[in-house]
């Protein structure tokens, strides 16, 4: 009977805490604070770390980056540069063949006018000086930078960068056309983040590009970007990033079409699909998981002093090429899973491979309730089933579990999907511990209770004996019929 009290009352406890880490995870109980968020952020960041180390090195489509990097500074001096510089630049990576050229860098100021900086300083200086700058004056349109730049662009497979911001604290530029979409009426109803505010590239530069991504970034609780929007919407219109619209214009697609799932009178968005390419899944902000190849350098880099001066053209043939920076001073620089100082560009690079080669990580709408059931089963074979065993099988039987939960993980994540993992190995790791104490606290206290009960009175041998094996004895009272002889024997 003490024994099965004893094994009951381990079972209810461990129900007990099965049921209390399922409510933390699932039933919304702030117990813990994000201290659960952020164990499961370490564990994605480890399975995404375990995957990059089994798959390939390096990109296996046609990416380019062009850095702005310290080198090209201290050549061509400090950003930004003047926009004829950026203007040859573009020309020299379309007549080197580029497919399509996208900028994660914005144009949101106007350059200066030399010619009209210096008319209007001279019609400060009098009569005499005001004849000089009316003939400098004709000269404007030849220093107009912006409009040289704009030249450059109309025509070529171009597209900039913008930023979103969630309020309404600026609207800065002109922003370009919204994503032509098949179902546009989902838009002002769905579960996308509204974004308020911009700042954008000057009018006659977004009207003369082929179109504009924006390039904003939100990182998660603990400042690491493990997910980029790649739509938002504003004002009830779907604008796609840097890496869609150049995916956009790279795959010649004219559609897209924003596959939704109504749920309690909200269009929940799953996915966005490109016109004869196939669908990109998507979380209901229009987040996708970003399948980083590896640190730092995992596609090409050339040097905007090589593309300048001509060279690198054989790389720049048919590829898609982001221009941004990795110079620390022009902080682009991000926190991502598998390096500490990230360059922002490459992240791009990272979406649009991921997307051409069709390698997603998502989380289904039934993701969740697969979490649940792996949960649930996970603790009552602890629950249940540990407390019968002893204690070097309560550790075999807790390796087991803990090695079936991870392996089915790992395996699903090599499918592409991604489960929880934390909350999980956390309820073994306690269920186990509570289990082995519990059973170490009930072995001391019977053997120290059979030890003062019949110590006096039975020899130390059959003591130790049953000390050994305390749950074959207890202190219940039976009753029996017995024949006992009395013997004096000599």
């Amino acid at each position: 009977m003490q024994y099965i009290r004893h094994r009951t009352v381990a079972i209810s406890v461990g129900l007990c805490l099965m049921v209390g880490m399922l409510l933390v995870q699932f039933g919304g109980m702030p117990v813990f604070g994000d201290l659960p968020t952020r164990l499961e952020l370490l564990t994605f960041d480890a399975r995404l770390n375990w995957s990059k180390g089994l798959s390939v090195a390096n990109s296996q489509t046609k990416v380019v980056i062009v850095d702005i990097d310290e080198r090209a500074l201290r050549e061509h001096g400090r950003w930004p540069w003047s926009r004829a510089r950026v203007a040859e630049m573009v020309e020299r990576l379309v007549d080197a063949g580029a497919a399509v050229v996208a900028f994660d860098v914005m144009f949101s100021e106007p350059e200066v006018n030399p010619a009209t900086e210096v008319s209007e300083i001279l019609k400060e200086q009098g009569e005499g000086s005001r004849v000089l700058a009316e003939q400098l004056s004709q000269f404007e349109r030849d220093f107009d930078r912006d409009r040289r730049f704009a030249e450059v662009l109309a025509g070529k497979e171009v597209v900039l960068g913008y930023a979103f911001y969630p309020r309404e604290s600026n609207r800065a530029g002109l922003l370009p056309q919204p994503l032509p979409l098949s179902n546009p009426q989902v838009v002002a109803n769905s579960s996308l983040v509204a974004m308020q505010g911009y700042n954008a590239n000057l009018p006659v530069l977004t009207e003369a590009a082929l179109g504009g991504g924006f390039f904003s970034l939100d990182p998660d609780l603990d400042g690491v970007v493990r997910r980029a929007p790649l739509v938002v919407r504003h004002d009830d219109q779907l604008y796609g990033s840097l890496a869609l619209e150049a995916l956009r214009h790279y795959l010649l697609a004219e559609s897209f079409t924003l596959r939704t799932s109504l749920l309690k009178g909200l269009e929940t968005v799953e996915a966005i699909e490109i016109d004869g390419f196939g669908a990109i899944p998507l979380d209901a902000h229009g987040q996708m998981i970003i399948p980083y190849l590896g640190r730092q350098a995992s596609f090409p880099y050339i040097s905007a002093s090589d593309v300048l001066a001509g060279t690198q053209k054989a790389q720049v043939e048919g590829a898609i090429v982001l221009v941004g920076t990795t110079a620390p001073g022009l902080f682009d620089l991000r926190s991502t899973p598998v390096q500490a100082v990230y360059p922002g560009v490459e992240i791009h690079a990272n979406l649009i491979d991921a997307i051409l080669a069709k390698r997603f990580l998502e989380q289904p709408d039934w993701s969740r309730g697969a979490d649940f059931m792996v949960l649930l089963v996970a603790g009552l074979l602890m629950a249940i089933a540990v407390p019968f065993f002893t204690a070097l099988r309560q550790i075999f039987w807790t390796m087991a579990v803990a090695t079936a939960v991870v392996g089915l993980n790992l395996v699903l994540w090599r499918a592409g999907l991604v489960l929880s993992l934390a909350m999980p190995l956390i309820l073994i790791a306690l269920l186990a511990t509570f289990s082995l104490g519990y059973g170490f606290l009930v072995e001391s206290r019977s053997r120290r209770q059979l030890k003062d009960m019949f110590g006096q009175y039975v020899p130390p041998q059959i003591v130790h004996e049953m000390s050994e094996n305390p749950g074959k004895y207890g202190f219940d009272g039976e009753t029996s019929e017995l024949t006992v002889l009395f013997a004096d024997i000599r």
